[in-house]
């Protein structure tokens, strides 16, 4: 189980922000002149938010929380440079403390919500953990090859989740999900239920995972009008996946979930992250998996062409197993690619749909 993070006091910080937070600096310079002495102790009740505000930000990963207790921290110590002339101007001195005092509240705030948002991830985390047990022994008995994938790629997923977590990288809530998703989906297929359509709504959970990460370094990449093209065109091939499950269409969702993977492959490639093993091994399955479904038909149609594209696919998916164990992921990418096209080559001229 992930353990629980440090309690976030953001509630006792509120209580402290409101305490300090008064009509006090009206009265400290009022018309007979400023008392010094007040303003010196709200000057050290600011430092003592700030204070706070720094425990709670401390491992805050958000650059917002960051950003204003920097500020506050900045404001406060022009506050007291200033009440440290030997004329100060004790106004200013108020209207900077109470900045840096605002300042502070919301970085209390901002580290808050995300350690809150951090929470609700690992309940997520163990909520998957406590599912993948349940079912463990069901899928274990069914004796099912698909139902087992299914677990073993979730429990896969949920490793990358926690470990995502630990470091504070907001894709862990994303895999806890996709992880929970096909823990769901491999129960099903183990007492028989929709495995064909659980198969296929895997492949495009994964496709989904693997272009979400796509996005992610599409945002720190400089701008790139041919990638931000291919990123559209596997969403349009995602949506059209996802609408031909709806209508029943399987086969035609897989293909397509397969195209948007290999897009997101490639994409992976020029963005310079090296496709892993673990990102390929499921569309090579994906693709073997079909291959094996649809070669029948592709056999018996009486053509030639169909079936030489077929065996064409068979030799591409071998290379394409060989590269990924050897390491040469980029290269397996690239034989993916054409697996998925002669395959669906074969299809249209056998006319299989």
């Amino acid at each position: 189980m992930v353990q629980p993070r440090r309690r976030f006091r953001a509630a006792s910080g509120v209580v402290l922000a409101i305490a300090i937070l008064t009509p006090v600096f009206a009265a400290a310079v009022g018309p007979a002149g400023p008392a010094a002495d007040r303003i010196e102790t709200e000057l050290r009740r600011t430092d003592a938010l700030i204070d706070r505000a720094r425990d709670e930000v401390a491992d805050a990963r958000g650059g917002f929380a960051h950003e204003r207790l920097r500020q506050a921290t900045e404001v406060q110590r022009d506050a007291w440079i200033e009440f440290g002339r030997l004329a100060p101007d004790l106004r200013r001195v108020v209207k900077l403390t109470q900045q840096a005092r605002r300042m502070a509240l919301k970085a209390i705030e901002a580290a808050g919500i995300e350690h809150r948002a951090l929470e609700s991830v690992r309940i997520l985390i163990d909520r998957a953990e406590a599912r993948a047990e349940e079912v463990a022994a069901t899928v274990r008995d069914s004796g099912g090859t698909l139902a087992v994938r299914l677990l073993e790629q979730a429990q896969q997923q949920l490793r990358r989740a926690r470990q995502a977590w630990a470091a504070n990288d907001p894709r862990a809530a994303r895999l806890a999900t996709l992880s929970l998703s096909l823990i769901e989906r491999a129960e099903r297929v183990a007492v028989g239920s929709g495995a064909a359509t659980a198969a296929v709504q895997a492949s495009i959970d994964r496709a989904e995972a693997l272009l979400a990460e796509v996005d992610a370094r599409l945002a720190d990449a400089a701008s790139d009008g041919d990638l931000t093209a291919l990123r559209a065109e596997a969403g349009g091939l995602m949506a059209r996946a996802r609408e031909a499950l709806r209508r029943g269409g399987e086969r035609q969702a897989l293909h397509l979930s397969l195209q948007a993977r290999g897009i997101g492959l490639r994409l992976l490639g020029r963005l310079q992250r090296q496709p892993s093993e673990a990102d390929l091994l499921p569309a090579l399955e994906d693709l073997e998996a079909l291959r094996s479904e649809i070669a029948p038909q592709i056999e018996a149609s009486g053509s030639a062409e169909a079936r030489g594209r077929l065996a064409q696919s068979g030799e591409q998916l071998e290379k394409a197993r060989r590269l990924v164990t050897t390491g040469r992921t980029q290269e397996a990418v690239t034989a993916l690619a054409a697996a998925e096209a002669l395959l669906r080559e074969a299809a249209d001229a056998a006319d299989v749909r």
